[in-house]
C-alpha cells in the first residue's frame, strides 16, 4: 500500500460549522438536502433533551446541535436553506424537526438562547486593564 503526502494548509480561524458548510459545498457527489417535510412523529423523535447534554436543553437527534443554535441562524440570515447550509451534517427532516419544535415550544428554546448569552457575557474575556 503506498502513502500519499498531503500537504499541511496555513491555519485559518473558522468556526467549525462554517467550515464543515464550505467543506460540504466542495465535496464531489454531495446530495442536496430533502424537501420533505417532517411529521410530528419524527419532529418528537428527533428532538432529545437529555439531562446533562447541552445543559439538559433541546438538542437535534443523537448530535450536541442544541435547537437554539437552529433558531439563531434562521433568525440571522432568514431562510431554512441558510440554516441547511450552517450544519450540512444534519438532514432536511432533522432540521424541520428543530425549527418545529421551536414552533412548538418557542418559551423553552428561547430559555435556552437566553442562558446561552448570559453564559456568554460571562465568560467572555474581559478588555486588559491599563
Amino acid at each position: 500500500m503506498r502513502l500519499l503526502h498531503v500537504p499541511r494548509l496555513p491555519r485559518v480561524h473558522v468556526h467549525m460549522y462554517h467550515a464543515r458548510a464550505m467543506l460540504a459545498t466542495k465535496v464531489k457527489g454531495a446530495v442536496p438536502m430533502a424537501t420533505r417535510r417532517a411529521t410530528a412523529a419524527e419532529t418528537n423523535a428527533a428532538i432529545h433533551e437529555t439531562p446533562g447534554v447541552m445543559g439538559g436543553y433541546p438538542c437535534v437527534g443523537n448530535t450536541r446541535i442544541p435547537v437554539r443554535a437552529l433558531v439563531e441562524v434562521l433568525r440571522r440570515y432568514g431562510s431554512v436553506e441558510a440554516v441547511g447550509d450552517y450544519f450540512p451534517q444534519l438532514s432536511r427532516t432533522q432540521v424541520d424537526a428543530g425549527l418545529a419544535y421551536y414552533r412548538e415550544y418557542p418559551t423553552r428554546v428561547d430559555e435556552d438562547i437566553e442562558t446561552s448569552r448570559r453564559a456568554d457575557a460571562e465568560f467572555a474575556p474581559h478588555a486588559p486593564v491599563r
